[in-house]
């Protein structure tokens, strides 16, 4: 799914909650409007509309949420498969100069006793990458 099409599916989904907001709100100022004058017999009505609306509102929040979790989760597979391409382009790259990876610079500075931050620092990547990998080697 492109981003574009990512972007317009959170469009969609934000209009239909402006919609069932400003629906909610029409609902509540015609209510306010009955209640001016009112017994307590005719409140009744006036609450059970209200419990109504409560749990429409609620439903509708539940199904916003649901559909913002998956987009979040489509824009971090996107990310995942963004960052694996790079990946592999850096490395195609590499191997078309010749250089060596990341992957074995770190091994080769381990090897040569240097500590997880030294590594991190001269290679400018987080301790935790240099940790992964020395892991991941073993």
């Amino acid at each position: 799914m492109s981003e574009n099409t990512l972007l317009m599916l959170i469009s969609f989904a934000v209009l239909v909650l402006l919609f069932v907001v400003i629906w909610l709100i029409v609902k509540i100022r015609k209510l306010e409007a009955r209640v001016v004058d009112v017994s307590p017999s005719d409140l009744y009505p006036f609450i059970e509309e209200l419990r109504d609306l409560v749990l429409e509102s609620e439903r509708v929040a539940e199904k916003l949420d649901s559909s913002i979790r998956e987009r979040e989760d489509v824009l971090e597979d996107l990310a995942d498969l963004t960052e694996k391409r790079l990946r592999s382009i850096g490395e195609a790259n590499m191997e078309r100069e010749g250089t060596k990876s990341l992957k074995e610079k770190i091994l080769e500075l381990a090897e040569e006793g240097e500590d997880d931050k030294a590594i991190a620092k001269e290679l400018g990547i987080s301790t935790t990458e240099v940790k992964i990998v020395r892991s991941m080697a073993k």
